[in-house]
């Protein structure tokens, strides 16, 4: 293996950016085992609509946090990329501040001049009106180009097979594999499904074979990110906005919040609508049916998502102006 081509990436989900983002998660769990046994848990998560900053992380004991965000390009000039990881970095450092590296892989080497700006200017440059590292920071900012994947997939060359190989296994070959090795005399004797711990691996077989596993890593997903308490607070601020008057200085924009969320206080209890129905169809398996529900569920997670955007820059337009100083006393408070 003397070159790599991340052109040639089997698609991950029909996505050759998710690919390159499991390729990466898959070099990092290779390569920071040990301290995974040792009580280090790596998380991922799904940061398409940049609300954490990174595609997983890694949380030691002591609550030191390291951060990886993939990006599936090359130059950073092009496209508005500086200022996407402008965003990516200073989001992860809101939401993880007990960051102490931060790792960018992308598939090119830096030029000189990116290298610079990413070493040196990254940190201390601006976005959303503030700098994208606070001055006493003490986080360490790493690249991970084309050599250093190089470098990792010579290690780990199952990896390389894995993300590069047209011949890939097929779902029923992991169904076969899994009912003649839960067969065996040896495990069926030391399994009992009772006591038995779930295990990040017990969780990626489920999601392979689906079944009524599956649907309890989707229910145990749905518990850690608190998805029906978020609904359910949702639900209360949208009625306390149609509900309550505010002081006058405030009305025009409590008229236009009004206006703008106008027929849309359900909208989190669909997505969750739509997220039980897809868990009925689990259990009948009808892949068609499945394939059909999730295009459907992954069409409202785009209109999800264009409404938090639209929503977000309103909150930050002039309109909101006099009622920034209000959230600023907040949060110091």
């Amino acid at each position: 293996m003397q070159n790599i081509n991340f052109d040639k990436l089997q698609p991950y989900s029909g996505d050759n950016k998710k690919s390159f983002e499991e390729l990466c998660y898959q070099i990092v769990y290779e390569e920071y085992k040990d301290d995974i046994v040792n009580g280090a848990i790596l998380t991922s998560v799904d940061d398409s609509g940049g609300g954490d900053g990174v595609e997983f992380y890694l949380t030691y004991k002591n609550g030191v946090v390291y951060g990886w965000q993939a990006k599936y390009f090359c130059r950073l000039n092009e496209g508005g990329r500086k200022e996407q990881i402008k965003k990516s970095l200073q989001t992860t450092y809101e939401k993880h501040p007990t960051l102490k590296k931060w790792f960018l892989c992308s598939k090119c080497n830096f030029t000189p001049d990116e290298k610079k700006w990413f070493d040196d200017d990254l940190a201390i440059s601006t976005k959303n009106g503030n700098t994208v590292l606070p001055a006493n920071h003490n986080v360490g900012l790493i690249h991970w180009g084309e050599s250093e994947l190089l470098t990792y997939l010579k290690v780990y060359s199952n990896i390389h097979n894995f993300f590069f190989s047209e011949k890939l296994l097929a779902q029923e070959w992991f169904e076969n594999r899994y009912k003649i090795d839960i067969a065996q005399t040896q495990i069926k004797a030391k399994y009992v499904s009772k006591i038995h711990i779930q295990t990040d691996i017990d969780n990626t077989i489920c999601k392979i074979i689906g079944g009524i596993r599956l649907i309890e890593v989707l229910e145990k997903t749905m518990n850690q990110h608190q998805v029906v308490m978020y609904a359910e607070e949702y639900k209360q601020s949208f009625f306390k906005l149609f509900s309550e008057d505010v002081n006058k200085e405030y009305k025009n924009i409590q008229t236009f919040f009004r206006k703008f969320l106008q027929d849309k206080e359900n909208i989190i209890e669909i997505a969750i609508s739509k997220l039980d129905e897809i868990k009925e169809i689990i259990l009948i398996k009808d892949e068609q049916k499945l394939k059909s529900k999730i295009k459907e569920v992954g069409e409202y997670i785009k209109f999800l998502k264009d409404f938090y955007k639209k929503y977000d820059d309103l909150s930050e337009s002039d309109l909101c102006e006099p009622q920034k100083h209000n959230r600023i006393e907040k949060e110091d408070s």
